[in-house]
C-alpha cells in the first residue's frame, strides 16, 4: 500500500495515453453581401465576399433581390461561381429585374447562398436602406 497514494497520477497518465485527441476545428464557411449598386441600364450589381470550408473546388454564389415599394415589387436574381481559395474570395453578378425596375428610393432585400461540390456551405440576407443605388 506505500504507492496508494500515486494511483490518482497513474490513473490520470493512463487516461491521458489512451484518450482520443480532440477533434480537428471545423473549417468554417461564409458569405457577404458587401455592396449593391446600379449597373447599366437598370440592372444591378450585387458584391460580396465567398469564404469555402475548404481552399479546393469552385463556390456558386446565387442571390436574390427584392425591391419593395408602394403597390409594386421588383426582383432580380444572379450567380456567379468563383474558385475557393484560403481566406475570402471577392465576387460580383448583375441582375436585370423581372417585370418592373429597380428603384433606390426604397429598401431592397438581397438574398445570397453558396455551394460548393453541390452542397450549400452558407447563407445571408441583407437589407439596404433608400439610396442603395449610389
Amino acid at each position: 500500500m506505500r504507492y496508494a497514494r500515486y494511483l490518482p497520477v497513474l490513473v490520470l497518465l493512463v487516461a491521458a495515453i489512451v484518450a482520443p485527441a480532440a477533434p480537428a476545428a471545423a473549417a468554417t464557411s461564409a458569405i457577404t453581401v458587401d455592396d449593391v449598386h446600379f449597373g447599366q441600364g437598370n440592372e444591378i450589381v450585387v458584391s460580396g465576399t465567398v469564404t469555402c470550408s475548404q481552399p479546393t473546388g469552385q463556390a456558386l454564389v446565387r442571390y436574390w433581390a427584392t425591391n419593395s415599394f408602394p403597390l409594386d415589387v421588383a426582383t432580380g436574381s444572379g450567380q456567379v461561381s468563383v474558385p475557393c481559395a484560403d481566406g475570402p474570395v471577392p465576387w460580383a453578378a448583375s441582375a436585370r429585374p423581372q417585370l418592373n425596375g429597380f428603384d433606390d428610393r426604397f429598401p431592397l432585400s438581397v438574398i445570397a447562398t453558396f455551394y460548393r461540390d453541390g452542397t450549400q456551405e452558407a447563407a445571408t440576407l441583407n437589407l439596404f436602406q433608400p439610396g442603395w443605388g449610389d
